[in-house]
């Protein structure tokens, strides 16, 4: 009886072949101590001898950059770099030996053949299906793009809510001077309430008004250091800070938050132009599309060659009529949500210029009619004070109508401002901070 070849030649090429083109597993465990040091030790980069604070732009491209969750997105990004690289992958060589000639001839005639045993080997290639490849390789990269432009958006996202929260440090930092001074100015009408009670010029119940006064400033300074705190704490989670960490921010007449003089049309163009979820829908249908002609290429019969012929005719999946349905029904399904998507930012950029257009009008009347009007008569009732010629009462109610200005001063600036960033950010004004190269998109 001959002997099988493969049973006295030597394997040893064939095994050193194999082993070089294998990985070797390296493990990587979690380190709880390392991950929490690791987030405890980012800081913002120190900024230059020329420059007071950082703006919101600083800020956002810092978070971009270094935020925990876009990290863990880019990571994502990765995978699916390569999956474009599995998609573009022709089938492997299916090669095989089976033992049945050599055993019938065994049984049969007692005693085998070589030729048995080489008849038994088996090569075989299957060959992709009429456009299949191709489809595969764009369905990958589409997903690529698609999650490109999720990234993206999720960028953008962040850099908004970050100057949305510098808004808010600026609008509690103001809140917070504010009330410093009205509870200073209350803290000498008080005083000299008492003063004038003790010498007979005012009554007991005036300057229970004037203390009472003097203790609701006292609440407003308390709650505006609070305020700050929050606004503080929710811009350093944003950053991926430590809590407490002290942000410096610049004078707002530095963070270039100008809105661009244009008709709601051409804000509307821009927006579809400029926004990133916009363009990941738009990589989302063609997602579709690609994986409907995936589809599509599953019907027809799948062949294989090699040492023999052999065919995948589909017919118990009904030559992939069922999946290409669906795909149809997907593509329908993304179709809808683009169309959605951009009447729905239609729709935001309209509400965010009137928004706008009507904080502005509303800042600017408390700041010019209201505001200012009762500055100065304050001034006159303190001058008429001292000649005389009004009581202390009437300064307590003016001081109090001026306070309250003030406040609704702030309010109305906070309401301005945050409509300014929404109206620069749906339009996709502020879509400009990205780690990703404009060049890597479709």
């Amino acid at each position: 009886m001959d002997r099988h070849p493969l049973l006295y030649r030597q394997p040893f090429a064939f095994a050193v072949a194999l082993c070089a083109s294998c990985v070797s597993y390296t493990a990587a465990p979690l380190d709880l101590a390392e991950t929490v040091a690791t987030l405890h030790a980012v800081e913002l980069p120190e900024l230059a001898p020329t420059r007071p604070g950082y703006t919101p732009l600083d800020l956002a491209a810092f978070a971009v950059h270094f935020h925990p969750s876009l990290m863990e997105a880019r990571a994502e990004l990765a995978v699916a770099g390569s999956k474009i690289a599995e998609a573009g992958l022709f089938p492997d060589v299916d090669f095989g030996w089976g033992a049945m000639d050599a055993l019938v001839s065994e049984w049969s005639a007692g005693h085998t053949q070589r030729a048995d045993y080489l008849g038994s080997l088996d090569l075989m290639l299957t060959l992709p299906r009429f456009g299949e490849r191709e489809a595969q390789v764009d369905l990958s990269s589409w997903r690529q793009v698609e999650m490109l432009q999720l990234l993206r958006a999720a960028e953008w996202q962040l850099a908004i809510d970050v100057q949305q929260a510098c808004v808010e440090v600026l609008t509690s930092t103001r809140r917070l001077i504010e009330a410093r001074a009205l509870l200073e100015v209350s803290q000498k009408t008080s005083a000299f309430f008492a003063r004038a009670l003790q010498v007979g010029t005012a009554t007991r119940t005036e300057v229970s008004l004037a203390n009472g006064d003097y203790q609701a400033f006292r609440v407003d300074l308390a709650s505006a250091e609070i305020q700050l705190r929050t606004a503080n704490r929710e811009l350093n989670a944003l950053l991926g800070l430590r809590p407490g960490y002290e942000v410096a921010l610049s004078a707002y007449e530095s963070w270039a938050l100008e809105v661009p003089e244009r008709e709601r049309g051409q804000l509307e163009s821009e927006a579809l132009e400029n926004r990133t979820d916009v363009a990941a829908a738009r990589a989302a249908f063609e997602g579709k599309e690609a994986a409907l002609r995936l589809a599509i290429s599953g019907q027809y019969p799948e062949v294989s060659i090699g040492t023999g012929v052999g065919f995948s005719l589909g017919l118990f999946n009904q030559f992939n009529r069922p999946a290409i349905e669906t795909a149809l029904r997907e593509r329908v399904v993304a179709k809808a949500a683009f169309d959605a998507l951009v009447f729905r930012i239609r729709g935001e950029v309209f509400a965010a210029l009137q928004n706008f257009e009507d904080a502005t009008v509303l800042l600017e009347l408390i700041d010019e009619d209201l505001l200012g009007s009762a500055e100065a008569s304050l001034a006159a009732i303190e001058a008429a004070l001292g000649a005389g010629e009004v009581t202390l009462l009437e300064t307590l109610i003016m001081q109090r109508s001026l306070g309250a200005i003030r406040k609704r001063w702030i309010d109305a600036r906070s309401v301005e401002l945050h409509a300014r960033v929404a109206l620069l950010s749906v339009t996709g004004q502020l879509a400009g901070v990205s780690t990703i190269p404009t060049e890597t998109l479709r």
